[in-house]
């Protein structure tokens, strides 16, 4: 839908006003000295400084945006996060394990159950 012109019922637009306080970091921006590091690097040059997060951990991070010290730093954290993980499922796979062993033991082979018939005399 396009407007073509002004009508009558159409009222001026007076933005918003933000009465609250500012939560503005100091510092947060990079100087032009850190600008031209980073573009001589191939980094990239948003997103430089860490921000400060008032929010839940854990959020995703954008590998394109680290440099190889902290690609390496995040691998290995993933790592080792992976490895404890695989050790608490086995020990819970074992324990699985342990108590059905206890209430079903392993059923005997047939040729290791001897049966004995009477015979009549």
């Amino acid at each position: 839908m396009t407007h073509k012109g002004v009508s009558s019922k159409m009222k001026p637009y007076l933005g918003q006003v933000n009465n609250q306080e500012s939560k503005t970091v100091p510092d947060q921006s990079m100087t032009l000295r850190e600008l031209l590091i980073r573009y001589a690097k191939g980094l990239p040059l948003e997103g430089a400084k860490t921000p400060i997060w008032e929010g839940e951990e854990g959020f995703d991070v954008d590998p394109e945006k680290l440099d190889l010290a902290e690609r390496e730093e995040l691998a290995e954290k993933a790592r080792e996060e992976l490895k404890a993980i695989n050790a608490r499922v086995k020990e819970e796979v074992e324990k699985k394990k342990a108590v059905a062993t206890a209430f079903f033991p392993t059923p005997r082979t047939p040729s290791s159950i001897t049966v004995t018939i009477p015979v009549a005399d």
